[in-house]
């Protein structure tokens, strides 16, 4: 780890690299934008549709902020030049009306193939993200609300998959408020894989798949949400469920019991036609709702071993607190029992967690899977951190002779670089100790003020 300790004076940040000339542009902030123009940085269309209508392979369709009508995409992209929609994080709305208004459907992916979908915040009533008859579609990074919010449950989907459609990627999102799944893959749809979501507050199950044989679903965080945290219904064969965190689903949502009358149907729920082929492994599987862990083939089971037993399903699945955060905080503490226990080999398992971060070894967890990735979409990461920065002295006539220490929190025992900067111009110092001496030859007021910031965490005097 390198960190950087440096005086607020030499801090610059760097403006991002510009697009690809191909690229296009929706902006309906700017004055200039025209739906029959070229879609550029300069005139931008108005409409994602007008980018939608004329978007080619290979080009990224660039979304500014705002709120935006729904979008029907049925152009492709090719293996190795996909079509990309990105948004602006956290401000890019499609679906949801300048009054708030949210329409039935917000994006919709038909008869196309190779397109990616990411950074996007979407709103609707019926479905959010719809991928019909098409395939080689990534739904990654996204937010994807529903209208379904206490003690008015709605019906609709978050992402449904439809019409034979596969195959299709959906990753790293947040999906919540729906009424009749989070995730919905339909019949006839093949080889959909649900990888690294968050999926929470759904008056339904977290994720459906209904005769869609060859369904992943791995590496989820699905909590409290009514009903089963997922359901493979009807012949869903060779199916594969693990690495996920599935905890307090079926009759609880948010800590409340607005679900209605209690379910008890289990955490996983695999009917009979679906049990052929299919995995369940190193899955953590918890609630406090109800005895009911697993339904498998029709017969429901309240313990790992139990289901174990007479499934052969579920070797490595616990059942324990999964020590997650404070408050709506869905990610892991130290000590948490999901740390370092799932299997990185499990089909649709990505290099990074839902928030992009590494899968990384804790050194103060022994390792209870196969490698050291986490169950569930978050990964747990190196706590360390900067709890103060201290300079001495703070003002004096020049030359002043300076010191600048940082005290750390490394229960990792991380071994860290620092980078030390003072900003009047002189060469960085780089050591193996958070503490570098200095002497200012010239005037400063006030003296710089020096700061040691990491990628976690930051800290000044």
């Amino acid at each position: 780890m390198t960190l950087a300790l440096i005086s607020a004076a030499s801090v610059a940040i760097a403006a991002p690299a510009g697009a690809a000339g191909t690229d296009l542009y929706v902006d309906r902030s700017k004055a200039a934008c025209l739906d029959t123009g070229p879609g550029s940085q300069l005139q931008p269309f108005c409409t994602i549709q007008a980018a939608a209508n004329v978007v080619s392979p290979g080009q990224t369709v660039h979304i500014g902020y705002g709120q935006y009508a729904p979008v029907t995409i049925t152009r492709s992209g090719t293996p190795d030049a996909p079509i990309t929609f990105v948004g602006v994080p956290s401000g890019t709305f499609i679906g949801l009306s300048d009054q708030g208004v949210f329409s039935p459907r917000a994006v919709t992916v038909s008869g196309a193939h190779d397109v990616v979908l990411t950074k996007l915040r979407t709103y609707a009533t019926e479905a959010a993200v719809v991928v019909d008859h098409s395939d080689h579609v990534a739904v990654d990074g996204n937010y994807i609300s529903g209208s379904a919010v206490a003690p008015n449950a709605k019906p609709g989907i978050g992402v449904d998959l439809v019409n034979g459609s596969g195959p299709v990627v959906i990753s790293r999102n947040n999906i919540l408020n729906w009424g009749t799944a989070g995730v919905s893959v339909a019949p006839g749809v093949t080889g959909a894989t649900v990888t690294t979501n968050l999926i929470r507050y759904n008056f339904a199950p977290g994720v459906v798949a209904t005769d869609a044989p060859g369904t992943v679903v791995t590496s989820n965080t699905v909590i409290d949400n009514c009903v089963s945290g997922i359901t493979l219904a009807g012949a869903s064969t060779g199916a594969a469920v693990e690495n996920n965190l599935l905890h307090n689903n079926h009759n609880v949502l948010d800590g409340q019991a607005n679900c209605g009358p209690s379910d008890t149907t289990g955490e996983l729920v695999v009917a009979a036609g679906s049990t052929e082929h299919t995995v369940v492994d190193h899955n953590l599987v918890n609630t406090a709702q109800s005895d009911v862990l697993y339904s498998w083939g029709g017969t429901a089971y309240s313990t790992p071993a139990a289901f174990t037993a007479a499934s052969g399903q579920g070797t490595h699945d616990i059942n324990a607190d999964p020590k997650l955060g404070l408050g709506d905080d869905p990610t892991l503490t130290e000590g948490s029992p999901a740390i370092d226990s799932a299997d990185p080999a499990a089909p649709g398992e990505l290099a990074t967690d839902q928030v992009g971060g590494a899968r990384v070894d804790d050194p103060l967890v022994a390792n209870a899977g196969p490698g050291f990735a986490d169950r569930g979409a978050f990964e747990f990461q190196d706590p360390f951190k900067i709890t103060r920065v201290k300079a001495t002295p703070r003002e004096g006539p020049a030359p002043l002779a300076a010191t600048v220490t940082g005290t750390i929190d490394n229960p990792w025992s991380t071994p860290v670089r620092y980078t030390i900067a003072f900003g009047d111009g002189s060469a960085p110092v780089t050591t193996d100790t958070p503490t570098a001496q200095h002497t200012y030859t010239r005037v400063f007021d006030p003296i710089p003020s020096a700061w040691l910031n990491t990628d976690d965490s930051c800290a000044s005097p």
